[in-house]
């Protein structure tokens, strides 16, 4: 689900941004430290919320939409793995 806004304070977003994590397939079923460490650097780098989700989304969908004769991909083991996605020069949000 798209939010239309980011959540405000750094807890709440860092909680957004993991919860959307966990529910994605072939991701852990809970997040470590590293994951909160990395969802607090997209805060402090002021990436919009809609914009790291899409930016998962994107990410999920390309490694499911794999042609299956392809060699299988290991499981998502940290957020860390959704940041190039993200790219800082794409966004034209502004800090919160």
């Amino acid at each position: 689900m798209i939010e239309t806004d980011s959540p405000k304070s750094p807890e709440t977003y860092v909680a957004a941004v993991l919860k959307m994590y966990i529910e994605l397939p072939e991701t852990p079923s809970r997040a470590g430290p590293n994951d909160r460490r990395a969802a607090m650097d997209l805060y402090d780098r002021c990436i919009a919320f809609p914009t790291v989700e899409a930016a998962m989304l994107l990410a999920s969908l390309r490694r499911l939409g794999r042609p299956p004769d392809y060699p299988p991909l290991s499981s998502i083991r940290s957020l860390a793995y959704f940041k190039p996605t993200v790219e800082p020069e794409l966004c034209t949000e502004m800090c919160f």
